[in-house]
């Protein structure tokens, strides 16, 4: 996560059972604070599982 005064960058990457790259993404979202940035960090990255068919 990389921060600056207005915004914050996020991103996650989603491994496979052999620990290779299956999908990922990054954004740009309003700073806030650090938990909220967290808990947007993880919530897209759980949307981003459920849209591909991971349960």
């Amino acid at each position: 996560m990389l921060t600056s005064r207005q915004r914050a960058a996020i991103g996650r990457v989603l491994k496979g059972p052999s620990r290779g790259w299956l999908v990922g993404f990054e954004m740009v979202t309003g700073m806030v604070d650090i938990f909220q940035i967290e808990a947007r960090d993880i919530l897209e990255g759980l949307k981003l599982a459920w849209m591909r068919g991971f349960r």
